[in-house]
């Protein structure tokens, strides 16, 4: 069986015959077109003149660079947020070009179009003025969004025409890892509806739709179930993921589970912790399903520390993880 075929197992709420080890850069992906203009590194300008600054440790993440944004006031993002021109563009070449040698015959892409509604307040005004605008300004923080929400949809379409895709990724970063930035009342006036107009559309189109977001989020489940969410990463261990899958079971995939911040990922660490941490996470997510593998330590891709803890993850996907359900 392929790996979509299995993956979609997993979406759709059944059984799948292995247990999938999630490849979050090759699966997930977001349209190249709006990222050419970046360094390999991830640095330089995005599509709205965001500054993004990186290092060689990150390998090929970046981030806004602090201090620095676009827009200071929500009610003048008229004169600032410019959405490029979609027309024209030979969409069937663009989309070929990022999907071809994922191989979207055998492996199930995912596609993201975006960092996010709240990522997207927050690269434009930072944090605090982010968060303020919301409490202060709501009208105009949905004007932003549906404007911004035109292009993406566009962008979304024309890669779901083209693309072969499996799904969608609806990709957000709403919480650190003790609670949500934002109330819930918050998060369904300003940001749900925007999210919800993609996984409408992406359910029309017959797409599955998974959801990316760090942190202690589970307050937000109900309503990622409401949407036709059937798929969360990362699924971090600040949130109740024993309870969850006990709630949800394979309603809801989790895909990882893994403690990314916790002494088993840390570089020195033991060979014998991280074991012990690979095997307390598969005991706990894999029976009956709803489960796909994830996990890794922290170091760029060139540490030969951060290497060998990779590649003793992967040994242990490969003998204990993939066939699970073959003998339990």
């Amino acid at each position: 069986m392929t790996e979509r075929e299995n993956f979609k197992r997993l979406l759709a709420g059944e059984m799948p015959e292995y247990i999938p080890f999630y490849d979050m850069f090759a699966w997930r992906f977001y349209p190249s077109f709006d990222r050419d203009r970046l360094n390999p590194d991830g640095s330089g300008f995005d599509i709205y003149g965001v500054e993004y600054v990186s290092s060689p440790e990150a390998d090929g993440g970046a981030m806004s660079k602090p201090g620095v944004y676009i827009l200071d006031d929500i009610t003048k993002w008229r004169d600032v947020i410019k959405t490029p021109d979609l027309s024209g563009l030979d969409w069937e070449k663009i989309v070929k070009k990022d999907v071809e040698w994922r191989d979207p015959e055998n492996n199930p892409l995912l596609l993201a179009t975006h960092n996010g509604y709240f990522q997207l307040i927050v690269k434009f005004m930072g944090f605090e003025n982010g968060l303020c605008a919301m409490f202060e300004e709501p009208e105009e923080v949905k004007a932003l969004f549906e404007y911004v929400s035109k292009y993406y949809l566009e962008v979304q379409k024309q890669y779901t025409k083209y693309g072969g895709l499996l799904g969608l990724n609806l990709t957000d970063d709403t919480a650190t890892a003790i609670n949500p930035f934002v109330s819930m009342d918050m998060y369904r006036e300003l940001l749900k509806p925007y999210y919800k107009l993609h996984t409408d559309m992406a359910r029309n189109d017959g797409l599955y739709v998974t959801i990316h977001n760090c942190g202690r989020c589970e307050d937000q489940i109900e309503d990622w179930m409401d949407m036709g969410i059937s798929g969360w990463d990362p699924a971090q261990t600040s949130n109740d993921l024993a309870g969850i899958k006990a709630k949800y079971g394979r309603k809801l995939c989790i895909i990882g589970g893994w403690d990314s911040s916790g002494p088993a990922t840390w570089p020195g660490t033991s060979d014998e912790v991280l074991m012990e941490a690979l095997e307390k996470m598969v005991a706990m997510l894999a029976p009956e399903g709803g489960y796909s593998f994830a996990a890794g330590v922290m170091g760029a891709s060139f540490d030969e520390g951060q290497k060998h803890k990779m590649s003793i993850i992967q040994d242990f996907y490969k003998n204990k993880v993939r066939d699970y359900y073959k003998t339990h």
